[in-house]
C-alpha cells in the first residue's frame, strides 16, 4: 500500500465522538503517500515505524486531536479547516493547509508548501522547494538548501513579520518588500537596485536560489544561522 487516504476516516470520527480515543495501524511496503483531512481539529505527525502508519484520534468534548506516526521518508498532505498542524522529522513532498491555526514544522526536508489563512508559520529544515503563506500571522523560518534547490522560494504574509535565517554560505538572489515596515538583511550583499527602507533586491554570496519575501504590514529580517 503506497497511497493512504485518511480523509473519510478522520472526518467521520470528528462528527461522531462516541469514544474518547480511537487508533489503527496500516501496513506499508514502499514510501507512502499519506493524505489527512482532519475536518476540524489539530494534527500532529511524527516518525514511527518504517513499515506502517499509525493513527490515533483523541476527543475531549468538541476538541479533537489527530496523531499520526509515519515512516521518515513519506509524502504528506494535510488539510484541516480549523486546527493547528505540527510535523517533525519527515522527508518528502510536504503540503499543509489550515483554515485557522498555526503551522509548526521541525527538522523536515524536501519540497514544502504550507498555507494558513489565519495563524503563524514556524519552519526548520532543508528544502528543494519552499513556499510559505499566512493571511494573518508571522513567518519564522530557519532553512537550508537541500542537494538540488530549485529557484522560486516564496514567503508571504498578508499582515505579519517575516524572519528568515539562512546558512552563512548559501547563495541567493533576494527580493524583499513590505507595505508598512522595514527590511533588514544581515549578510554582505550586492544590491541590484536603489535600496529603500521597506524593500531590498540583491545577491547574497554571489547569488543563487531566488527568494521572494512579501508582507503587507510588518518587518522583514534576513539573518545568518
Amino acid at each position: 500500500m503506497r497511497h493512504l487516504a485518511l480523509v473519510a476516516l478522520l472526518a467521520l470520527f470528528s462528527l461522531s465522538a462516541r469514544a474518547d480515543e480511537w487508533s489503527h495501524s496500516y501496513p506499508v511496503t514502499a514510501k507512502p503517500e499519506v493524505t489527512v483531512n482532519a475536518n476540524d481539529g489539530d494534527v500532529e505527525v511524527s516518525v514511527g515505524s518504517s513499515q506502517q502508519v499509525d493513527v490515533r484520534v483523541i476527543t475531549r468534548g468538541w476538541k479533537i486531536k489527530d496523531e499520526v506516526r509515519i515512516p521518515r521518508e513519506s509524502d504528506l498532505n494535510i488539510h484541516t479547516d480549523d486546527g493547528n498542524v505540527r510535523v517533525e522529522n519527515v522527508t518528502g513532498n510536504l503540503q499543509f493547509e489550515t483554515g485557522d491555526g498555526d503551522v509548526r514544522l521541525r527538522d523536515v526536508e524536501g519540497s514544502l508548501h504550507a498555507d494558513t489563512h489565519d495563524g503563524n508559520v514556524e519552519v526548520n529544515g532543508r528544502f528543494n522547494v519552499l513556499s510559505l503563506h499566512t493571511g494573518d500571522g508571522n513567518i519564522d523560518a530557519e532553512v537550508g538548501a537541500a542537494t538540488a534547490p530549485q529557484s522560486g522560494w516564496l514567503l508571504r504574509s498578508g499582515d505579519g513579520n517575516i524572519r528568515l535565517k539562512l546558512p552563512d554560505n548559501l547563495g541567493a538572489d533576494l527580493d524583499a518588500h513590505t507595505g508598512d515596515g522595514e527590511v533588514n538583511v544581515g549578510f554582505p550583499v550586492t544590491a541590484s537596485g536603489v535600496g529603500k527602507e521597506n524593500s531590498f533586491r540583491g545577491k547574497i554570496n554571489g547569488g543563487g536560489v531566488s527568494i521572494e519575501l512579501r508582507t503587507g504590514d510588518g518587518d522583514i529580517k534576513v539573518e545568518k544561522m
